[in-house]
């Protein structure tokens, strides 16, 4: 817990995961039926499945990441081939 607070305290890490999480945002709101925005979006969500796998490690969890990505197999389409 004292990682988490001392992470989310820290300036220099909460920029960047807000510019994360807008950027996710703003990619996986967008309605345009196409090949590259449906290409960005899934990139972006295994790109946050990566972010929080990359976090989970940081703070020493070993079994969580399995189980998330796990879960994210399962309940998603994209499934096949992305690992």
């Amino acid at each position: 817990m004292r990682e988490i607070k001392e992470d989310f305290g820290n300036i220099r890490f909460l920029i960047p995961l807000a510019g994360t999480i807008l950027f996710s945002y703003i990619v996986l709101n967008q309605k345009e039926e196409n090949k590259d925005i449906e290409k960005m979006q899934t990139a972006t969500k295994r790109a946050l499945v990566a972010l929080i796998v990359a976090y989970f490690a940081r703070i020493d969890l070993v079994i969580a990441p399995f189980w998330l990505v796990w879960v994210f197999s399962y309940w998603t389409k994209e499934s096949a081939g992305w690992v």
